[in-house]
């Protein structure tokens, strides 16, 4: 009976060490990229609190999605690939702090791009103009902010009691 006994706890203990063994993270492979890859943050604390300012502000009916493909906000139609290729370079990798979204039509309403002094730098007013352009082109609102500014979304968006 000791034997049994004894023989279970045995098995159990391994059981143990191999659970603890098993999840224990796999030792990192230099040569595989994705070893590279660690969770970083979505949102900056500006972008955090701009975010909360938002919702504040805004009515009922409407979504605030932050960090938005350009790309997921485009369609991309052309009369040959050359010219496709170059309109889809101006818009991938490129993304917008907030877009403001129909909750009853899923269309973007207007978007919010908040301008922190990296976009001072000549390449960031580059993209700025590229991204203004894009806009323009596809008619939907760009705000932009800066850090001094107070965040104050379009009057028919907002609450009533705002």
């Amino acid at each position: 009976m000791d034997n049994i006994i004894l023989s279970g706890l045995l098995a159990l203990g391994g059981v143990g060490v191999f659970m603890l063994h098993a999840s224990k993270p796999a030792r990192k492979d230099p040569s595989d990229p994705i070893d590279c890859l660690s969770r970083d943050r979505l949102l900056t604390e500006w972008e955090r609190r701009s975010l909360q300012i938002i919702k504040r502000q805004l009515r009922t009916g409407y979504h605030v999605c932050p960090q938005v493909r350009l790309a997921d906000l485009v369609q991309v139609s052309a009369p040959d690939r050359k010219t496709y290729f170059q309109a889809a370079t101006q818009v991938q990798r490129k993304s917008i702090d907030f877009v403001v979204v129909s909750e009853e039509t899923g269309e973007a309403a207007f978007a919010i791009e908040l301008d922190d002094k990296t976009h001072d730098r000549p390449d960031r007013r580059r993209r700025d103009i590229c991204v203004n352009a894009v806009f323009k082109q596809i008619g939907i609102p760009l705000l932009r902010y800066r850090p001094n500014m107070s965040i104050s979304i379009p009057r028919e968006y907002s609450r009533a009691d705002f």
